[in-house]
């Protein structure tokens, strides 16, 4: 059991840190939408998104409220199209239309907007001030549109592992 926390704990350094990255980053790439945004597929891609992220919060132990009210927060998010751009390029590199190193952009791409969207979308709080401390529970993240460097750490692993982003890895995939 202690040696799970601490790879959860590990997890979360990881997290932070990268997320940290990101919001520091001057430079954001935006994804490209679909041409058909109200297509079958972008529904269906949209299905599977909340499914995904409904799961992934009830999995860091929130409760069906929680689960459901993050689902309508990052509704208007559009992150039903980094879902879909994200899969379609994990098809492409499985049919071997697209290079790991094409991926691999794809993947950053996706990524950047993210952390992009949860920075217009989530105000960050001073950790000094002690009522800001609070923020590291997602349900008040929710409710209050406003994180710590925890919570948008959790913000950023729920959508980027509901969204299928496998993290920073090695590409000697490559041919």
């Amino acid at each position: 059991m202690a040696m799970m926390y601490s790879k959860i704990a590990l997890l979360h350094v990881f997290i932070i840190a990268f997320v940290v990255q990101l919001l520091l980053s001057e430079h954001v790439l935006y994804a490209e939408a679909p041409s058909a945004n109200n297509s079958p597929s972008a529904t269906n891609a949209s299905l599977v998104l909340e499914k995904k992220i409904y799961q992934l919060v009830e999995d860091l132990d929130y409760s069906d409220q929680v689960a459901s009210d993050f689902v309508k927060m990052i509704y208007s998010w559009k992150c039903d199209v980094l879902y879909q751009k994200l899969n379609q390029a994990s098809e492409d590199i499985k049919q071997k239309k697209i290079s790991w190193s094409q991926y691999a952009q794809t993947e950053e791409e996706v990524v950047n907007q993210l952390a992009q969207t949860i920075r217009n979308k989530i105000a960050i709080v001073d950790t000094v001030i002690e009522s800001n401390q609070k923020y590291v529970d997602l349900d008040l993240v929710v409710k209050d549109k406003k994180a710590n460097c925890l919570s948008y750490a959790q913000l950023f692993y729920v959508l980027g592992n509901s969204m299928g982003y496998t993290g920073p890895r090695k590409l000697d995939h490559e041919n």
